[in-house]
């Protein structure tokens, strides 16, 4: 492996790592410029190019927190009428655990490498060679081949109206529209984790993990973006609660 390198004005290379002494060609003298580490506090030279604007491309994490959701939500929906259809068509054999997520994404790498934009970055729109390899992967696990053409081209269409749908969504919260957010958020502190639920999504957090995503809301998020407040099942504990998981991640911070 290659070490980092000790440079001292006019004096030759020292491997850093092991103090070597330098041979042939590092042996000769001469000056090496110093590397420069940047810090984001100061102001960027003159020759940095300017980032990107990125203003009309992020949206309040409320909003994408609920587009993820009905995201995922899509995903597990297509995954169930694929093993219900295969079953309507005579599927004796259970499908393959990977039968789903390799056509998904084999479906968004074609259309990757078509330069398709304006998709869904989860689920596919149109891929013609993913579809055919569905058909074909689906006779292996036993459907004819009239089954599984039926199925794969079924299994193309829903996906193709739920990105549509998804797509849409997304453009209307960027334009600052609003969003169903459907069932509230549900929080629940134990002694040791977090429990957080919205409808059927389940995530458990520890409390140093939560404490650490709470101090970071409360320091980037925009004023207009207040904590959410705990649910009345919860009543004072909740509240408690998450004082002291920031608390915590603050003072391990």
């Amino acid at each position: 492996s290659v070490g980092r390198l000790w440079t001292g004005g006019s004096c030759a290379m020292r491997h850093d790592c092991t103090r070597a002494t330098p041979e042939a060609v590092c042996a000769a003298r001469t000056h090496v410029a110093k590397v420069v580490q940047w810090d984001i506090s100061t102001p960027a030279p003159r020759f940095v190019p300017r980032p990107l604007s990125v203003g009309k491309w992020c949206m309040p994490s409320g909003k994408a927190a609920v587009l993820e959701v009905l995201a995922h939500r899509e995903m597990s929906r297509l995954h169930q009428r694929l093993q219900m259809w295969c079953a309507e068509e005579g599927l004796k054999a259970k499908l393959r655990p990977l039968t789903f997520e390799r056509w998904r994404f084999s479906s968004k790498w074609e259309e990757d490498a078509l330069g398709k934009r304006n998709l869904h970055p989860l689920i596919p729109s149109s891929a013609l060679d993913a579809e055919a390899a569905l058909v074909t992967e689906l006779q292996r696990q036993g459907l004819g081949a009239t089954s599984a053409a039926r199925v794969a081209r079924s299994l193309a269409g829903e996906a193709a109206a739920a990105a549509d749908k998804l797509v849409k969504a997304t453009h209307r919260a960027r334009s600052g529209q609003p969003l169903a957010s459907g069932e509230p958020l549900r929080l629940t502190f134990h002694r040791h984790s977090v429990d957080l639920q919205c409808g059927k999504a389940f995530v458990k957090l520890s409390r140093a993990a939560y404490g650490k995503l709470a101090v970071l809301h409360r320091r980037h998020a925009p004023a207009s973006e207040a904590a959410p407040m705990p649910t009345l099942d919860c009543g004072g504990e909740a509240e408690v609660g998450a004082e002291e998981a920031e608390a915590e991640a603050a003072a391990a911070a």
